[in-house]
């Protein structure tokens, strides 16, 4: 590999490093603020403004279903979708707020065999908590990720 070739090489690996510690940081500030609005519970209450957007995705998702869904149960039905909506937001802001960096990899996953779909796909822990690039990304299992929720 030339010369040039290298030292390019070499920036644009530090410049990745520095870019993936600068992110890690600007996380856990942006944590620390949203505090506040947010909370350290993993809840999303009726004050949270998360709310208005979870009862749009939810009531837009009930009526995209309709066809499969049982009249005698609806109002159950669309309770239940806002929950699910609700439960992935709070592990979004979970995952956001980490100062560590984490990626979906949907062409592994912990609970399928490698020719099934996949349904749940494989945590990739990509940086470590100090931000720094890990040279081998970690695979987590869902269980270590649990948010307090078993019904799920």
């Amino acid at each position: 590999m030339p010369h040039e070739t290298r030292r390019h090489r070499a920036n644009t690996d530090r410049l990745l490093a520095a870019r993936t510690i600068l992110l890690a940081k600007w996380r856990q500030i942006a944590a620390r603020l949203m505090e506040p609005t947010y909370g350290r519970v993993f809840d999303v209450n009726e004050n949270d403004p998360r709310q208005i957007n979870i009862r749009e995705l939810a009531n837009a998702l009930h009526e995209t279903l309709h066809p499969l869904r049982s009249e005698d149960r609806d109002e159950q039905q669309l309770r239940d979708l806002k929950r699910v909506i609700s439960e992935g937001a709070i592990f979004g802001y979970i995952l956001w707020t980490q100062s560590s960096e984490w990626v979906f990899d949907w062409t592994r996953s912990t609970h399928s065999q490698p020719a099934e779909t996949v349904v749940f796909p494989a945590l990739l822990k990509t940086t470590d908590e100090l931000g720094r690039i890990l040279p081998v990304p970690e695979v987590r299992e869902s269980a270590t990720l649990s948010t307090g929720v078993d019904h799920m």
